[in-house]
């Protein structure tokens, strides 16, 4: 079984999902901190997972010692 990394629309869905998280972290940030401080652990976490799809997909493309 070949190992195939995160694909295109998986990233940009992790994207959008950590501007969404952002967007609401500021607006509560003036009403409720709490809130406001998860919301923006969930954007960090929604654009690390983006970052780490990315990572992978650049990754994959070097070839390996074996396919040289």
């Amino acid at each position: 079984m070949r190992y195939t990394p995160m694909g295109r629309r998986t990233i940009a869905w992790f994207t959008v999902i950590g501007v969404i998280f952002t967007v609401i972290g500021l607006v509560l940030r003036p009403v409720n901190i709490d809130v406001a401080v998860g919301a923006f652990l969930l954007a960090l976490g929604g654009f690390g997972l983006a970052g780490y799809g990315l990572f992978e997909r650049l990754v994959d493309r070097i070839p390996s010692r074996s396919q040289r």
